[in-house]
């Protein structure tokens, strides 16, 4: 989205927000939002909170750190076999690092303190594959004999200012910096134990400071009112110790920046059930946390049709909670032998961990892939071979804010490359979101995904080895999981772009200050009306009114309306459907809202939930237009007129139901039709 502003207003107001008296190519590159966001949250700042750093510098530092693995991996240094001698005599010591400060260089980029710190630190894991002594490492890297290795820091440098990729928010945060904690998500235990629900809020509150989100199932947790035999007392139940994790995440914010993120998880068949269905529809309840009721194959077994009304009405009243489908997570973990069932997710749902497992994310910028009105595959498989070894990187120069988690996590490597943009790319190509060829393009945007990161991941498993907890495979991979699509929020407003696998939200939107109202809107949307010769303010505010949407407007042409469709244009089964698409292709989950207008139903709600669990799914969020107490953005003006209606679209309507043809789903052991409401069981 964008506002009309001069060239000449736009460059003081970058000079503004960056507090800088010239720029540079890299704050040109990126449009005032963006350097807003950056400023806010990534740009290192000094003592008296002054920015200290430009984006440049700030990608530098992450580039640098990001390649230090590769240089630890080069074959002069490291043996895969590990059958040399254990040079590490000295442990990392503060005082033999602080001198080197800036003293090392990779051609033209020089290593800072933080950059040193993960060198050895690596150095000092890697222990027996080291060929050589930290001090004769040390000479090599000063005498310039690493210096080809400026290459490989110039590509994650330019992968991310060109913005084909981005890691995720606290890797641009903490790379090369204090905190050096690098990966978004993380899964914590909670037993039924007084002393380890407090080490569990112990370390919700460090990985919060870091810059982490958590997950928690807290089923272990015995019900409200059961007797506690050590004390003859009266258990107060999981929900309130969701309150105490709440008030830890009020107090401590993400790496300075921003308050933590909670996803709270409770199984269908604990006693305390229907109370967590509840919890969230009084507003203030709760606000730190997404809340999900945990499902598996008893749940769908027994249809549990009063609990699922339950879970759809609160649903449809507050947008929570959500349902997480771990029958369908658990049915291809290729960890399930070696550690049981996946139990929890991270905050936002599409990344299912274990206890004390993290994951470091990032996303591919699809927008960015069009070239001569043609998507160009070539250079998409070449930017995901280079953001695996990138994010497997990560793993290795990641300063964990807790050894449990540092030591899970390296047996699973676990990586979650995703993508942004796709809404973008296909307003760009003339494809339609929900019609046979946009599900097309996702499948096969999904199954490239998918090959080229296995492909990877083998090449790398093959000269640094395969993670520890792999199976002796035929084909063995560097990392358990590689694939992920996360809400990429912030990283969309970065890029430029629409977030994850999501509709465009809103083509244009007003927005009002006490200086006046402004218009919001989609670029590539009013390019489109330009070429067309029809774009005008009064048009635009059409728009705006019609809830963001050109559908059903007369002066906009067939065709236009047809691609330019948005999130509030599409019927929840045609959500879903893109979902289940994408997720034939994500090892891990997927982070995906499912629109419904205000006027949707708590049964449509309840039939969504059916429909995604059939199809596939992981997992599944709903959001209802107007349902949140509080809703960041209003796509329509007081003087709006919905000129549209929401119908499945005709690729939907195509498949197998005998009356209307949408998807079936199964409810109570019958295929049924959420579209249309046809039964196939007799009565």
């Amino acid at each position: 989205m964008s506002q009309i502003l001069s060239k000449t207003d736009i460059e003081k107001e970058k000079l503004k927000i960056l507090n800088k008296t010239e720029l540079d190519e890299v704050d040109h590159a990126f449009d005032v939002n963006a350097l807003r966001v950056l400023a806010a949250r990534y740009l290192l700042r000094d003592s008296n909170n002054e920015i200290v750093e430009s984006p440049k510098q700030m990608f530098e530092r992450i580039a640098v750190l990001v390649a230090i693995s590769d240089i630890l991996h080069d074959e002069r240094v490291f043996d895969i076999s590990g059958a040399y001698v254990d040079y590490d005599q000295v442990g990392l010591d503060k005082d033999w690092i602080e001198p080197l400060d800036r003293s090392l260089t990779i051609g033209n980029y020089r290593l800072n303190i933080y950059h040193e710190e993960a060198l050895w630190r690596l150095y000092k894991e890697l222990k027996g594959s080291m060929k050589v002594s930290r001090n004769s490492l040390y000479h090599m890297i000063a005498k310039g004999e690493f210096d080809e290795y400026e290459m490989r820091i110039k590509e994650y440098y330019d992968l991310m200012i060109s913005k084909d990729f981005l890691p995720n928010t606290p890797t641009l945060m903490n790379a090369g910096a204090k905190l050096g904690q690098l990966s978004a998500c993380f899964v914590l235990p909670i037993e039924d134990d007084l002393h380890e629900i407090m080490k569990t809020a112990t370390d919700a509150a460090m990985i919060f400071k870091s810059g982490g989100g958590i997950g928690i199932n807290y089923s272990k947790l015995r019900p409200e009112g059961s007797i506690v035999a050590s004390t003859s007392g009266v258990a107060s139940g999981p929900l309130s110790f969701m309150k105490i994790i709440d008030a830890v995440t009020e107090v401590v914010k993400q790496g300075g920046k921003r308050r933590g993120a909670n996803m709270a998880i409770l199984n269908w068949d604990h006693p305390d059930i229907e109370r967590f269905i509840t919890a969230k529809t009084t507003p203030g309840e709760y606000e730190n946390f997404n809340i999900s009721v945990g499902t598996n194959e008893g749940f769908w077994e027994k249809g549990n049709e009063n609990m699922l009304d339950m879970i759809a009405r609160c649903a449809w009243q507050s947008a929570e909670p959500g349902v997480i489908f771990f029958d369908n997570i658990n049915k291809f973990n290729p960890l399930l032998d070696k550690k049981g069932e996946i139990t929890c997710t991270n905050p936002c749902g599409e990344q299912a961990l274990y206890p004390y497992e993290s994951c470091n994310l990032g996303s591919i910028n699809l927008a960015n892939f069009v070239k001569d009105g043609e998507f160009d595959w070539e250079r998409f498989v070449d930017v995901i071979r280079i953001c695996v070894q990138f994010l497997d990187n990560v793993i290795d120069v990641n300063k964990y804010p807790i050894k449990e988690i540092e030591e899970e996590t390296k047996k699973t490597r676990r990586i979650g490359l995703g993508i942004m943009g796709l809404a973008d790319v296909m307003f760009k190509l003339g494809i339609q979101y929900n019609s046979e060829t946009g599900y097309e393009f996702m499948e096969d945007l999904g199954r490239i995904l998918h090959i080229n990161t296995r492909v990877e991941s083998y090449e790398l498993s093959r000269t640094r080895g395969k993670y520890p907890l792999s199976k002796n495979e035929e084909h063995p991979q560097r990392n358990s999981f590689l694939t992920t699509i996360a809400p990429t929020g912030t990283l969309s407003m970065i890029a430029g772009v629409s977030n994850g696998v999501e509709p465009c939200f809103a083509l244009s939107f007003e927005k009002r200050v006490t200086v006046g109202s402004f218009f919001y809107v989609n670029q590539i949307f009013e390019q489109r009306l330009k070429d067309a010769g029809i774009y005008s303010e009064e048009l635009i505010k059409k728009v705006v009114n019609n809830y963001g949407s050109c559908k059903g407007i007369a002066e906009i042409p067939g065709d236009i309306q047809k691609t330019f469709v948005t999130a509030m244009d599409i019927h929840y089964t045609d959500h879903i459907m893109a979902q289940s698409v994408w997720q034939k292709h994500i090892d891990n989950a997927i982070a995906k809202t499912i629109n419904m207008p205000n006027d949707s139903t708590v049964e449509d709600v309840k039939q969504a939930y059916l429909m995604a669990h059939e199809l596939g799914c992981k997992g599944m969020t709903v959001y209802r237009d107007g349902s949140r107490h509080q809703q960041v953005l209003h796509i329509h003006s007081d003087t709006k007129e919905k000129k549209f209606k929401v119908e499945p679209s005709t690729y939907v309507k195509s498949m197998r139901c005998n009356n209307c043809g949408s998807q079936l789903t199964t409810q109570e052991g019958c295929k049924y039709c959420p579209a249309c409401g046809n039964s196939m069981c007799s009565n």
